[in-house]
């Protein structure tokens, strides 16, 4: 029984209490006053379920969905190439020449929103403005064994993504002394270079079968190195024999690695608790009441 029709009940009784018309008027106003107040109070109680159910759980569900499954059952890989600066400018314009960029090697953070260009998916929710203050609200109040149960699976999932990131970063640093090339394209575009965190990153989505593509030297440049799939390039040699060269060593250090690939199953054990909790939040979801009223009601 909902809040107004508690209300209208004791609305009528107070009626049947009192003798004559009087108290059917007092038992009116009151029992109008009474359902007009609990129809307020219902109304704030369903906008509050109402946005729990959008602004949190809709965006945590999309988030384990989107982000924690398909990472921790191996459909999409953890990790990502960044630019960051190195040597910032300094106050001279002249030293402006002094600045570049690199590629690091990182756990794909989760964004405000997300989408996967290459496979054809539309851009999801991931983040709401609301996100933090509701989270805040859920663990205190309304949620809180579930918004526990999802804490517990942070750290847990943060440890496995270090795993494959550790393992990325070593295919690069491996790569670096084999192919000894510089890591950018400092001295004009014609000249030799690696790009070895993009090179890792590539092998990484390879071991993990992420995609069916391959690395070749470009037919129609024999000096490069590139993927079958995209055309970007990885490597530029000086000639056809050093791209050669490099092929073969990228080739042993991609055989070698996989053999050590300690990152595959590193989600296994987290993957029964990420999905019973995917069940709870649906249920969540699902309920048609608020559970516990708080500040908000």
């Amino acid at each position: 029984m909902s809040l107004t029709e508690t209300l209208l009940a004791l609305s009528k009784l107070i009626g049947g209490a009192l003798p004559g018309a009087g108290a059917g008027a007092i038992a009116g106003y009151c029992g109008g006053r009474l359902a007009e107040k609990a129809k307020r109070t219902d109304r704030i109680l369903e906008d509050h379920l109402a946005e729990l159910k959008s602004e949190l759980l809709g965006v945590l569900l999309t988030r384990i969905n989107h982000y924690y499954l398909p990472m921790a059952e191996e459909r999409a890989g953890a990790l990502e190439v960044s630019v960051v600066t190195i040597n910032k400018p300094g106050a001279s314009i002249a030293e402006y020449r002094y600045v570049r960029s690199d590629d690091k090697l990182q756990a794909i953070p989760i964004r405000d929103s997300d989408s996967d260009f290459l496979r054809g998916t539309s851009s999801v929710r991931m983040h709401s403005p609301s996100f933090d203050r509701l989270l805040l609200d859920a663990k205190s109040v309304h949620y809180p064994a579930l918004m526990s149960s999802w804490e517990k699976c942070e750290p847990a999932f943060a440890a496995a993504i270090q795993t494959h990131l550790a393992y990325a970063e070593r295919v690069s640093a491996e790569l670096k002394v084999a192919l000894n090339l510089p890591p950018s394209v400092a001295g004009g575009i014609n000249e030799p270079y690696a790009n070895c965190e993009r090179l890792a990153l590539f092998i990484y989505g390879h071991h993990l079968k992420t995609h069916p593509y391959h690395l070749q030297i470009d037919s129609n440049d024999p000096c490069e190195i590139r993927s079958s799939s995209s055309g970007d390039r990885y490597v530029k040699c000086a000639n056809k024999g050093d791209a050669e060269k490099a092929f073969a060593s990228i080739t042993k250090i991609t055989k070698s690695t996989i053999e050590a690939a300690t990152f595959r199953g590193a989600f296994d054990s987290l993957l029964p608790e990420l999905r019973n909790l995917k069940a709870s939040v649906e249920a969540a979801i699902h309920a048609k009441d608020l559970p516990v009223k708080c500040r908000y009601t």
